[in-house]
This record gives structure tokens, sequence and C-alpha cells, in this order.
């Protein structure tokens, strides 16, 4: 069993049973202890590790998708955003009972905790300058986040507004540097405040 598919099983488990032990995880997910000790070496770490092992997760249904290699970058990064939010999805549940941050927290925020596999994935650049690949990068972080919040606080149907806000995050980073780049701000930005009701 993989170790995301060990953390959403536990996950879903939580949601119907708070006090939910090691031991009582492995005999009603039916689960080997062995298999759980492979990744994990307790649930606080199993916890600490959602976000990242999420993340690595989601490249690797990217990267071993059929058609990947004829992907461009930018296709390449909205598509991994896709398959975060279908993760959250189903894991709605949970999130819902317990919210957003709570113990799941943890490094979150940051996002430090991506590998330089999938911050490679933000990479418009052609150059190698490196003071732009370090905003691109920046931008991949700060855009996970964002995201994931927006994803929790999103009512539409379907979730439809964070696909929005997805795709106007991903051309507003495309368009840094260029005429348009102050519209697709605005646009963003109106987007978000209206998800947030302040405007």
């Amino acid at each position: 069993m993989k170790k995301f598919e060990i953390i959403k099983l536990y996950l879903e488990k939580l949601t119907k049973n708070k006090d939910l032990t090691l031991s009582r995880f492995v005999e009603i997910a039916n689960i080997e202890s062995s298999e759980f000790f492979r990744h994990f070496s307790s649930l606080t770490q199993l916890e600490r590790e959602f976000w990242p092992t999420l993340a690595i997760s989601c490249y690797e249904a990217l990267v071993n998708s059929p058609d990947y290699a004829e992907l461009s970058t930018s296709e390449r990064i909205i598509t991994f955003f896709y398959i975060w939010v279908e993760n959250l999805n189903s894991l709605e549940l949970y999130f819902k009972e317990f919210g957003l941050f709570t113990f799941l927290a943890g490094r979150f925020s940051s996002c430090k905790w991506l590998n330089s596999d999938i911050l490679s994935l933000f990479n418009f650049c052609e150059s190698n300058i490196k003071l732009e690949q370090k905003f691109y990068r920046f931008g991949l972080q700060k855009l996970i986040f964002s995201t994931t919040l927006f994803w929790y606080q999103d009512t539409s149907t379907e979730k439809s507004a964070t696909d929005e806000f997805i795709e106007k995050s991903l051309n507003l980073m495309i368009s840094t540097g260029e005429v348009q780049f102050a519209a697709k701000s605005l646009e963003l930005a109106k987007l978000f405040l209206k998800r947030y009701s302040i405007a």
C-alpha cells in the first residue's frame, strides 16, 4: 500500500472515530502493522507528513499520466493543481469535521516541504537567471497555499470557483512582466475578495 493511501485511509477512519489509536486503526483498516511502520513510526509522523506526501502523490500521478511528455509547462502545472484539488475533494468530509488548519497545518503555510521535482514544474523562464527561478518557485508555493485556502471556502457547485481561481492564478504568473499583468492581478483579486465576501 502506498504511503498516501494509508494517510487517506487514516483520515477517513478518523472522521468516524476521533479517538482513533494506532492499534485500532490498523485493525479496522485491515492493514498489517508492518505495512504501517514501513512508512511511519507513529500516527504523529503520519499527520505531520500529510502535505508533503500529498504533493508527491500528485506529482507522481502527473508524471505517470500517458500524455505527460506532450504537455506544455503551463498544462503540467494546471494538471498538477487539478489533481491536488481532486485529492482534497476526496477528503472533504475530514476537512468539514476538523477544519483545514488542525494538526494538518504543520508546515503547510511555508510549503518548505516541496521537493525539487515539484518545484521544477514551475519554470516558465527560458534563462537560468537565479532571481527568476526563485520568483517562480516562490509563486508555486504561494499558489498551492492560496488554492487550498480558496478550495476550503468554496461553496460553488462542484467547487467550480476553485477551478476558475487556479486558471486565473496561473495566467497571472505567466503574464508577470507583461502589459496585461495589472489587469489580470485585478481580475484575480476580485475573484478572491468575492469568495471571502470582502467586496
